[in-house]
């Protein structure tokens, strides 16, 4: 089977920055928005997973950017159900130009989640089906590894409390949220002066409201630019995000 969910969009004012190119934290969210569409579509609402005391909570992204979509450009967004096992599953998505250039390809990692008891829960029997999975990954292989920090420069760190608005129906901090954090502690010479080429991100532990945060922020030297990569943790020094962009 070679479904995938398809909508069209107009690039609007509020999700681009400076440049008026997307912002990645804005990307992020319209794909999580497709997500969970698709997801409606195949009958399973967020109204009909809360009342099975039941939901998805995402643990890994790859984005690949070729380029970014600007203010007013038209693109089409596809995303599609392309693995199942147990109680994880894998989300491929796709940002088209009207010409049907791909420009930019993504691979998400999902659990699904028992909301009482905080932990995994096979899916139901019929989920892969009513999804429609079965099209191929559009990141081949894809093993969600990030590097590590042992050689990395150190930058800073920056402290910060989830807000209210940050947090989701799942009641934990949304995860396009730590996109956001991270995309601003990217340094502005290489932001203002670079491109995100590559971005992955690894959720470790979830945080609610009112938690404090710590941010600690790494530069590594790569063949094809430099990588940052920013480590959250909690106020316990427990893990709760790793982000690695590769900026050229």
């Amino acid at each position: 089977m070679d479904y995938k969910f398809t909508k069209e969009i107009i690039v609007p004012y509020f999700a681009v920055n400076a440049d008026t190119h997307i912002r990645i934290p804005s990307l992020t969210a319209f794909l999580q928005d497709m997500a969970i569409e698709h997801s409606n579509s195949a009958g399973y609402t967020i109204k009909k997973l809360m009342d099975m005391k039941k939901g998805w909570v995402i643990t890994n992204w790859h984005i690949i950017i070729d380029s970014l979509p600007k203010l007013g450009d038209k693109v089409t967004l596809k995303t599609w159900s392309s693995k199942f096992r147990r109680f994880q599953a894998d989300r491929g998505y796709t940002v088209e130009n009207e010409k049907g250039f791909i420009s930019v390809r993504a691979m998400t990692r999902w659990v699904f989640m028992d909301l009482e008891s905080r932990s995994p829960s096979n899916v139901p029997e019929s989920m892969p089906e009513d999804y429609k999975t079965g099209a191929s990954a559009c990141i081949e292989n894809e093993k969600y590894r990030m590097s590590k920090i042992d050689d990395a420069e150190f930058l800073y760190d920056y402290e910060f409390c989830v807000m209210r608005g940050q947090t989701d129906t799942n009641g934990h901090t949304n995860n396009t949220q730590y996109i956001e954090w991270a995309i601003d502690m990217v340094p502005d010479d290489i932001y203002n002066n670079l491109a995100c080429k590559d971005l992955k991100v690894a959720y470790r532990k979830e945080s609610r409201r009112g938690d404090k945060i710590i941010a600690k922020t790494y530069k590594k030297l790569v063949d094809n630019g430099v990588d940052i990569i920013t480590v959250m943790t909690n106020h316990d020094n427990v893990a709760l995000c790793q982000t690695e962009s590769l900026w050229a």
